[in-house]
């Protein structure tokens, strides 16, 4: 329930919004332009512009933006008017917006968990806790949306200062429209097992597999940490995924419903990834790091070194810049082929990862750059795409900070519960085969490669097998392990 407890702005994510005059009756959202550039472009117009609003925020998604900025407003009746402005590169500010508007009808829902929530008809922005629908109703009577976003960081400024204006001198700045009331996020219980510090290995088929797997690994056994973001994230040290089958042709396609961004978004950003451009509101992108920012062209130098020298183990593209760590990080810092056995395999270091709302469009992207390197390697060497002489081999992608923030808790939960789905997984070290020999106990158990091989056996009692087994360590998925106890189980008991 909220409490009166006066004034407290911002209640929620302080260091995330930049202050100005708390009696003012009027915020900014500026999508995902760095709010620190929309002051100073405001200032440019009008000096005093900070006077005049009570805070400027960034929102980069609607499903985590929209739940504080209703928590926020609550907390502070004054304000009465938001203007949406900025870069609105998600699709975030629209959907704050209409979510905003009376005429959207509103409804209540619960998870399979019993996490309860207030959505519209488009299920695409969630309330999360027990803030009661009237109430909710009750902001939005009060609230005044303005929508005025732009395609890049280049805003107008003196069309959105026109506006502040307006919207501020509309009211009194000491006015109050309701009681103020905090009503705080709902705190998920959240049971983490234990587990090693760093380094576990995830391996799956597909982007969207590997996004649940990831998902559900870490709400199971991330360690709780605190942030400089006003929240806490469930983390997991040096996370690898390896995926095996991904078609890159395919990536547009498999974009499922239940993932955070559309289609749309993944084919941007595989275009920017693969793009020398950069904009020069922008301290940098992947593409320019990779394609120009240092002088060469490093996907073109790399296929150049594969394609001479297949055999080569320095097939390597950079993307920090030693000289100026300190102006942007980018968070994928290195990057790895190597063409063993006919396949060309690639490995991406990301030195810190959201892995809820950024991971699944890394991969992609990541995909579509192996894919483009196989296409680059065989054009140096004068081969064709669909030839036999190279084929798409694994994909690993090391997060070393694989984090999951607080406010997405409750829905990597709820996605995980509804949509993971156990899938029995070939052992890549074989599978193993069990024979009955005598009433001494003594059982043959013989291993075979993936492609049918004979690859080894172990003869004796179970109890020797199980340990031998574990000692060469000749098994690596859990189901496997779980078949092999069960079959050793039945031999100790002569198979009856």
């Amino acid at each position: 329930m909220g409490e009166n407890t006066g004034i407290i702005w911002p209640a929620f994510l302080p260091n995330q919004i930049l202050m100005g005059n708390p009696k003012s009756n009027v915020a900014l959202v500026c999508g995902w332009t760095r709010r620190e550039r929309m002051k100073k472009q405001l200032e440019a117009v009008d000096p005093r512009i900070m006077d005049k609003v009570a805070g400027i925020g960034q929102m980069y998604t609607a499903e985590r933006g929209v739940d504080m900025l209703i928590r926020n407003l609550l907390a502070n009746p004054r304000i009465d008017t938001i203007i949406f402005c900025g870069r609105d590169k998600s699709g975030a500010s629209l959907q704050a917006k209409i979510f905003m508007q009376e005429d959207r009808t509103l409804q209540q829902g619960e998870t399979s968990s019993g996490q309860k929530y207030i959505t519209d008809v488009s299920d695409s922005v969630r309330v999360w806790g027990d803030i009661p629908l009237s109430i909710i109703e009750r902001v939005r009577r009060r609230i005044n949306c303005f929508y005025s976003v732009s395609e890049s960081d280049r805003n107008d400024a003196a069309v959105i200062a026109e506006m502040i204006d307006k919207a501020y001198a509309s009211k009194g700045p000491n006015e109050l429209m309701d009681e103020p009331e905090v009503y705080e996020p709902p705190r998920p219980t959240v049971k983490s097992f234990p587990a090693p510090n760093s380094v576990q290995v995830l391996r799956v088929k597909t982007v969207a597999d590997g996004w649940l797997e990831l998902l559900h690994y870490i709400m199971t056994y991330g360690k709780r940490v605190a942030t400089h973001y006003d929240q806490d994230t469930l983390e997991i040290m040096d996370l690898v995924m390896v995926i095996t089958e991904q078609d890159p042709y395919e990536i547009k396609h498999t974009v499922h419903e239940f993932m955070p961004f559309m289609k749309e978004h993944v084919n941007l950003y595989v275009d920017a990834l693969m793009s020398p451009d950069k904009n020069d509101d922008l301290t940098y992108t992947y593409g320019n790091l990779i394609r120009a920012h240092f002088g060469k062209d490093q996907l073109v130098t790399t296929a150049q070194k594969l394609a001479k020298d297949r055999d080569t183990k320095s097939a390597v593209i950079s993307l920090w810049d030693p000289n100026n760590p300190m102006k942007g990080s980018p968070c994928l810092n290195h990057i790895w082929f190597r063409i063993l056995a006919g396949k060309i395999n690639m490995t991406a270091t990301i030195r810190s990862n959201d892995m809820f709302q950024g991971w699944p469009e890394n991969a992609y992207g990541l995909r579509a750059m192996q894919e483009e390197m196989r296409g680059m390697v065989l054009a140096q060497e004068g081969e064709f795409m669909d030839g036999p002489g190279l084929r798409l081999g694994d994909l690993v992608i090391v997060s070393q900070s694989a984090h999951i923030y607080e406010d997405c808790w409750a829905p990597a939960q709820e996605i995980v519960a509804e949509h993971r789905k156990y899938k029995e997984w070939w052992d890549e070290k074989g599978q193993w085969t069990f024979e009955y020999v005598d009433r001494d106990l003594k059982v043959v158990a013989t291993l075979h490669s993936p492609d049918g091989e004979f690859l080894t056996s172990i003869e004796g009692t179970p109890n020797k097998i199980r340990r031998e087994i574990a000692r060469r360590g000749l098994i690596s998925d859990v189901g496997h392990a779980l078949y092999v106890g069960q079959m050793l189980e039945r031999a100790a008991k002569g198979f009856n």
